[in-house]
């Protein structure tokens, strides 16, 4: 049961955060998505 709480908040936050963080960062949400995206992809090449 813990593991599907924890999974379900990180969930949660995970949707907020997708919602809130561009009108949070403003003009500079375009380079912190582009970081995002770069990292992401980094990490999924050596999976």
């Amino acid at each position: 049961m813990k593991k599907i709480t924890l999974f379900s908040a990180l969930l949660v936050a995970g949707l907020l955060g997708s919602q809130l963080l561009p009108a949070w960062l403003g003009p500079a949400y375009a380079a912190v998505a582009e970081t995002v995206l770069f990292l992401t992809m980094l990490g999924l090449a050596f999976t």
